[in-house]
């Protein structure tokens, strides 16, 4: 545990009851098997305390012990008001707290996109502690937050700013969608894990996407032996499972024609030396193969389609790629965007933004 953590620890403890004893005295004399509904807004200090007491566990092997506070604040979901998920939530925002996406200074999230973290949290947690099944219920939790919501849906607003998806959730509920749809590969469900990724790409920031493409060098880190095997005998069980969901796939899997052909992909980053070629056949099979070292990749590729989210129909133009590689089970995503006929913008999971030229 970092110093800063074991120095904010007791104030943000102390912070956390003093909330939740606020609550408590408000809701005597209410029955007991009862929740009494309140504005959203009142449990923000209480989630990002539980936030910030639960990291340092979770990072240092104590699980168990982060489990239970990220448990906590996902459970404060229950006492909130209806239509809670727009509430700009003032009351989690912390002193310390970094703008993001290039705003100039820190705002708010809503109360939908900061629930949607707690269940992410909870489930990333559960994920490391062996527990997947668990884990991939709060992925859906937090997932099901954003705009898988509004799947199918025109956004829509008027002059005054009022929307019909401002209580969407944002990143956490993006990084959510991609955490589930590999879940869902691994348990064979293919038309689940497509599903799962609807639009996740719109609302991944740039630091997320390099989160979620880094492995950590021990992935039994903090485990107990007994953990760890049961970690290693469901990984076994996962990469069979992938590899079993590949076959069922294969029939299923397809692209758009205006995707199938010969492309070369140049990084936007002139320094970064990895250009590609990706090959992709009106079977769906793909081959990519990166200049740099050689390394190669095959499998099948299934696209899925963007929405006009204006008209709510499909834009075959821009969409994700799903890739499935048949040699070791593993399941990518890129997304891609059609800026002249032959010309895409292809964006890799780690963010790394290519232009994609069609050679044939």
């Amino acid at each position: 545990m970092s110093s800063k953590a074991t120095r904010t620890r007791p104030a943000f403890r102390t912070a956390l009851a003093l909330e939740e004893a606020r609550v408590r005295v408000d809701e005597q004399g209410a029955p007991p098997d009862k929740l009494i509904a309140r504005d959203a807004m009142e449990f923000g200090l209480a989630m990002s305390a539980r936030f910030r007491l639960a990291a340092p566990l979770e990072q240092s092997g104590k699980l168990d012990d982060a489990i239970a506070w990220y448990r906590g604040a996902a459970v404060y979901q229950r006492q909130m008001a209806p239509d809670w998920e727009s509430q700009q939530m003032f009351s989690a925002m912390l002193p310390d707290q970094k703008p993001e996406r290039g705003a100039v200074v820190p705002a708010p999230v809503n109360a939908a996109t900061l629930v949607a973290d707690a269940h992410l949290r909870l489930g990333k947690a559960l994920a490391k502690a062996g527990k997947k099944d668990e884990a991939l219920q709060h992925y859906a939790a937090a997932a099901n937050l954003g705009p898988m919501r509004m799947a199918g849906i025109p956004q829509i607003g008027n002059s005054k700013g009022d929307t019909n998806f401002s209580g969407i959730a944002g990143a956490p509920a993006a990084e959510a969608q991609l955490y589930l749809a590999q879940a869902l590969v691994a348990k064979g469900d293919i038309q689940g894990a497509q599903k799962a990724l609807y639009e996740a790409e719109r609302n991944l920031p740039e630091h997320r996407r390099g989160e979620l493409n880094e492995r950590p060098r021990d992935p039994y880190q903090g485990m107990s032996p007994e953990q760890q095997q049961y970690a290693a005998a469901q990984n076994q069980q996962d990469q069979q499972r992938m590899r079993q969901a590949m076959r069922q796939m294969a029939p299923q899997a397809r692209v758009v024609p205006e995707v199938v052909g010969v492309w070369e992909l140049t990084p936007g980053n002139k320094f970064l030396p990895w250009k590609k070629t990706l090959t992709v056949d009106a079977s769906a099979n793909y081959t990519l193969v990166s200049a740099n070292d050689g390394v190669t990749t095959r499998g099948k590729m299934n696209i899925q389609m963007g929405r006009d989210m204006s008209r709510g129909g499909l834009e075959p133009a821009r969409g994700q790629m799903m890739l499935f590689d048949e040699t070791t089970g593993q399941v990518g995503t890129m997304w891609y965007e059609f800026t002249e006929r032959d010309v895409m913008q292809i964006t890799d999971l780690d963010g790394t933004k290519y232009e994609a030229r069609r050679k044939r």
